[in-house]
């Protein structure tokens, strides 16, 4: 189980997540540059953490943007209020069930099964004003 801490501006996207002893056990950086990552020894190989901070911008950003982001490729989005489907010529890779409806709220739960990378992460999510 980890904690993550995600900043969201104009310039960058940083998430940190946390072990449950409170140790950084990765970090992402996303700005214009590319992403970057730093993971440590305990992280399970499985997960990438540039593939974390992808699926984190596919739970949470707007349907309109995660479609955008898949112009070009064989990959439709499939959203309504309750969960979100991903799949690549006609095979489901990724799939989202919302506990409550997911329209722009940040704050909320959600179920990510990674088909495609075989993971599954439970998401809580709560909105901090600096």
């Amino acid at each position: 189980m980890f904690q993550a801490y995600v900043s969201v501006s104009p310039e960058k996207i940083t998430l940190i997540a946390l072990d449950p002893f409170g140790n950084r056990a990765l970090t992402v950086t996303a700005t214009d540059d590319g992403i970057h990552t730093e993971a440590v020894p305990i992280v399970p190989t499985v997960l990438h953490p540039e593939n974390i901070l992808a699926d984190l911008t596919i739970v949470y950003w707007p349907a309109s943007a995660v479609r955008h982001r898949l112009v070009g490729t064989s990959a439709s989005l499939y959203d309504d209020q309750s969960e979100r489907k991903i799949s690549v010529d006609g095979r489901e890779i990724v799939r989202i069930s919302y506990e409550s409806p997911h329209e722009h709220a940040w704050a909320k739960r959600a179920h990510l099964h990674n088909i495609a990378y075989g993971y599954e992460l439970d998401l809580q999510s709560t909105v901090t004003e600096k």
